[in-house]
């Protein structure tokens, strides 16, 4: 099995559907196996993938597991030499997967690559980002209450659709090899929502791999779906909790 591509749902019904048929559109022809791994939904997220999705893999957690515990469950069940992991809100956009293997086949030092993700409305989805220091996280905290718009370090390569290398790609698309994740290990399960994400992508730049967005590839990303989840006092008590953790683990001060 060449690619195996994870995806995470809780409480999925609106979107999911959407996105299992772009990828296996996209998939069709290439030698590749789809893992849902569900956290426990209580709606009809389980009965649409059994019903209208045959060929998936769904695993069921009996509770919510979080992102990283989730997803290494995907991993550690799966089998490609390349793995995808995928947000249930993404729609997957004409051989931007394909793309994304291409690359990563054809440059052996890039240990993580995802594309340019945009919103609904076509518009620029900023998923390459600095690392979230706690100023860098401050800003961007400070930019949304207040509405302001300030542009993205690297908006000029994202215009002229030059390949790029952020401090970390959103975890809604990261493509990798399975032995990047033999040699840095997978997701830290000690972070149960964000910054996953930054931190896998810092444990593999360390390791003296790239991480690259191509913006030349396109998938959109119905990310202001889930920002509701994040305002829940429980979930922001657990998130700001991550990046405490976050910033002690990789010695990141207020003043970096």
């Amino acid at each position: 099995m060449s690619l195996s591509i994870i995806i995470l749902t809780y409480n999925s019904e609106l979107c999911i559907q959407p996105c299992l048929e772009s990828v296996l559109n996209e998939c069709s022809s290439m030698q590749s196996e789809i893992i849902v791994v569900d956290n426990n939904s209580s709606d009809s997220t389980k009965e649409i993938i059994v019903k209208k999705f045959p060929t998936v893999k769904l695993i069921q957690n009996c509770t919510n597991q979080g992102v990283a515990k989730a997803r290494n469950i995907g991993i550690q069940y799966s089998s490609g030499e390349y793995i995808l992991i995928l947000d249930d809100d993404v729609i997957v956009q004409n051989n931007s997967i394909k793309m994304l293997l291409n690359f990563i086949k054809n440059n052996e030092n890039t240990g993580v690559v995802g594309p340019q993700l945009e919103n609904p409305d076509g518009s620029i989805q900023y998923n390459g980002l600095e690392v979230p220091t706690f100023k860098n996280k401050l800003k961007r905290v400070l930019n949304k209450l207040l509405q302001l718009h300030r542009p993205n370090k690297y908006e000029k390569q994202i215009l002229t659709k030059e390949a790029y290398q952020p401090g970390y790609l959103i975890g809604a698309v990261q493509l990798t090899k399975r032995s990047i994740f033999n040699r840095v290990g997978l997701l830290d399960e000690k972070i149960f929502y964000g910054p996953e994400d930054a931190d896998f992508c810092m444990r593999v730049r360390a390791s003296n791999f790239d991480i690259v967005c191509l913006p030349n590839a396109r998938m959109t990303h119905s990310y202001q779906r889930r920002s509701y989840q994040i305002t829940q006092l429980p979930t922001l008590f657990k998130h700001f909790k991550a990046l405490l953790y976050f910033w002690k683990k990789h010695h990141i001060t207020i003043f970096d």
